[in-house]
């Protein structure tokens, strides 16, 4: 075709095709450019003529007679009972369409038979009424396959899952009532534990008040213990004060006769010992001596010479004053003594104008007998201390001792507690469990109860199930012959087809429902019906159907509306986005 293309697109094409000149090794010329561009043309371009058979395509190939001359002519005639049937099984075993093995034979020749018989005379019939062809193609047949799989699928799934549903439900309620059973057993094991529970509590905490009474008796002993422990401690501390006190007196005239023993030395008393009369004063204070020296029964020579015998060893005769045990002084002794000691002449000032030595030994005797004289007073004041520290002792070891068991006590009463608090935990724990398992108890009994009359008719539902889901192959097959056969058919032409293919699938013995076998019926539902009636959706059998195929059609619909009343519910069906 001359004059195809501009100056300006035959440039643009050359400058496209450039590349591909140069990779073919072909020089790059604006005329090798556009001669490769007409080869490919050439070569890939491929123009397809379809036309329908008839006195149209006579008077086209008269008038055009390249249409013949030019062309290579293929026809495509319709196919045969044999190939639909050969087709038919392909594409359901590739679409993997759930049919029995047994059914499917069947099934696909009566696909066959409708499409060769019923639609073929229904599209002549309604050529003839309608002043219009109907064509009824080899593909409206695939296309009438793939709807039955596409309808099929879905109402066979939606039947398993009713079907699903309803076995669940049995199942369920198979299970509640055993469950309720069991749950009735449990409540009876729960209700003794409960009673075990309450009675384990009351036993502690009978045990409990008893270990709390001797807790409390125990603590009042050694509460009392504790407090005359207290006291008898308090009394050996005012008694040991007060023989300090004695003593502290005591220790002066210790000292006082360790100076005056510090007085004498060897000198002094050989000078006195060398004395042949001397003076009574000095004889009576070493009689005193003799009298302190001698061992019981008692001094009976008391006389100078027994005086200078006694300090012939100087040495041996101060250390014996030094180490005198002044604590065991023998009461004979001081008996004896008495009567020097309570002359006003007995002592040191005095005698020792007549001799030191003899006024040393004068304070020696006086204060030894002073200390004894203390001594003796606060010995048994020291006895009731030792007395009273060893009972002190034996009264805080008791006191130990009882706060010893008093704390085993506390801490077995703290253990008998916890004791308490686990076991009542315990019983409201299972006091709780077994109201919660009582109210569990009674709502299974109420659903158990209220869904008894359910069991049957969910029963019932099952087995109608079963048997819908058999009949689906044929109430499918006729419901898909609808939709993809019937659209453009009036109702009588419609009636006089489904009636005809009732019969066909009767016929082949292909499950079906046995009376009022609807597509209507296979296509919606009551509740949909409904919608579409709210919709502004016509109640006639026409309109009816035509808005089952336009709810399965696999297509868009093409809707002949004259009296614009297919539009008003086309709006509502699709939400006014149309």
């Amino acid at each position: 075709m001359t004059e195809l293309f501009s100056t300006d697109e035959r440039e643009e094409v050359v400058r496209k095709v450039r590349i591909d000149v140069r990779n073919a090794m072909i020089i790059d010329t604006t005329e090798n450019c556009w001669q490769y561009f007409i080869d490919q043309v050439q070569k890939n371009l491929h123009c397809v003529l379809c036309f329908h058979p008839g006195e149209a395509l006579r008077v086209r190939a008269r008038r055009f007679p390249a249409l013949i001359a030019c062309t290579v002519q293929d026809f495509f005639h319709a196919w045969d009972e044999t190939a639909l049937v050969a087709v038919g099984k392909q594409q359901l075993a590739v679409k993997q369409v759930a049919i029995p093995p047994s059914w499917e034979t069947c099934l696909v020749d009566v696909m066959a038979e409708i499409y060769i018989t019923t639609v073929v005379v229904a599209a002549a019939v309604s050529s003839k009424r309608l002043k219009c062809d109907v064509s009824v193609t080899c593909k409206t047949f695939m296309r009438f396959l793939d709807l039955y799989a596409h309808i099929y699928t879905k109402k066979l799934t939606l039947a398993d899952a009713n079907k699903a549903r309803l076995e669940t439900g049995l199942a369920k309620l198979k299970q509640a009532t055993a469950d309720t059973y069991t749950l009735q057993e449990i409540l009876e094991k729960k209700q003794q534990q409960v009673v075990d529970k309450k009675a384990e509590v009351e036993e502690l905490l009978q045990r409990l008040s008893q270990e709390k009474q001797i807790v409390t008796i125990e603590n009042s002993k050694s509460m009392a213990e504790e407090s005359r422990a207290t006291e008898m401690q308090k009394m050996v501390q005012e008694k040991s004060a007060e023989m300090q006190a004695d003593l502290a007196r005591a220790e002066p005239l210790i000292e006082a006769a360790q100076r005056a023993l510090d007085t004498l030395n060897k000198s002094n008393m050989i000078e006195l010992k060398s004395f042949k009369s001397p003076p009574v004063e000095v004889q009576n204070v070493l009689a005193c001596v003799i009298i302190l020296l001698a061992p019981p029964p008692g001094a009976r020579d008391k006389s100078w010479q027994a005086a200078q015998k006694l300090m012939q060893r100087v040495d041996g005769f101060l250390t014996t004053l030094r180490n005198y045990k002044k604590e065991s002084i023998p009461e004979s002794a001081i008996a004896q003594l008495r009567p020097y000691l309570s002359n006003p002449d007995f002592t040191g000032d005095v005698v020792g104008t007549k001799s030191q030595a003899a006024a040393g030994l004068c304070e020696w005797v006086r204060n030894i007998v002073k200390y004894y004289e203390i001594y003796c007073f606060v010995q048994p004041k020291r006895e009731q201390v030792q007395d009273g520290k060893l009972r002190l002792e034996e009264a805080n070891s008791r006191v130990s001792k009882i706060k010893t068991h008093v704390e085993k006590l506390h801490a077995k009463f703290a253990e008998l507690e916890t004791a308490v608090a686990d076991a009542k935990s315990d019983r409201d724990e299972v006091i709780a469990q077994a109201q919660e398992m009582s109210a569990r108890l009674e709502l299974s009994q109420r659903l158990v109860t209220a869904l008894g009359s359910e069991q049957g008719r969910w029963m019932q539902g099952v087995k109608d199930l079963e048997e819908t889901r058999m009949s689906l192959i044929g109430d499918v097959l006729l419901a898909a012959a609808l939709t993809c056969y019937a659209g453009p058919f009036d109702v009588a032409t419609r009636k006089t087809l489904l009636e005809s293919w009732r019969q066909q699938i009767a016929h082949a013995n292909i499950p079906h429902t046995e009376q009022g076998m609807d597509p209507v019926n296979v296509l919606s539902t009551p509740a949909q019906l409904a919608e579409w009636f709210n919709q502004n959706l016509p109640r006639d059998v026409v309109s009816i159907q035509n808005a089952c195929i336009c709810e399965w059609s696999l297509r868009p619909c093409l809707i002949l509306d004259p009296q614009y009343q297919g539009i008003a519910w086309t709006h509502s069906w699709n939400n006014n986005e149309i």
